[in-house]
């Protein structure tokens, strides 16, 4: 009778585990970085610059990168010396935690496998939720968002803002 009693309640511990459901989360660090600005760089050979303007914050916070493979990382403030902050993501590296600082901060890196050469077009498939500017090479003859031609030849501009961007850009040298 004893081993019955284990055997059932063996069972009903199992059952109550199946049935609760399962919950994912991803750990975050810290608040979610007030962002003043980010800048894309775009060079005529393909290579990608970020630079992203991080207000200064008492309490730590969390800046998502844009997606790609994130490589010569730096955390700065306004003197160029170097802040505290950790990385999330061994290989690929997806944000970083930014530590409290009493000045703005920039976070800079190169993205490789963003852009890809096709036909003599560069396309790329870009979503980040926050407003971005693209800094196209002066070579740079036609430029598309989500198909539709883009005119830098007013005012003498060098890029584009997309606000909360989610478009397929491309571009001709």
């Amino acid at each position: 009778m004893f081993s019955l009693k284990i055997i059932v309640s063996v069972l009903i511990l199992f059952a109550l585990v199946s049935l609760v459901p399962q919950g994912f989360a991803q750990i975050s660090l810290g608040a979610p970085a007030i962002q003043m600005d980010v800048s894309i760089t775009i060079e005529e050979d393909g290579k990608v610059h970020v630079v992203h303007k991080i207000a200064s914050n008492t309490k730590a916070q969390q800046l998502d990168l844009i997606k790609g493979t994130v490589s010569n990382l730096r955390v700065i403030d306004e003197q160029d010396a170097d802040v505290e902050f950790a990385k999330v993501g061994v290989e690929d590296i997806s944000s970083v935690t930014i530590f409290p600082t009493k000045e703005i901060v920039s976070v800079k890196y190169d993205l490789a496998d963003v852009l890809e050469l096709k036909d003599g077009v560069w396309t790329w498939n870009f979503f980040y939720p926050e407003s971005t500017m693209f800094l196209f090479p002066k070579s740079a003859d036609l430029i598309f968002a989500n198909g539709t031609p883009v005119n830098l030849g007013y005012n003498d501009a060098k890029g584009i803002r997309c606000h909360g961007c989610q478009m397929i850009l491309e571009y001709i040298i």
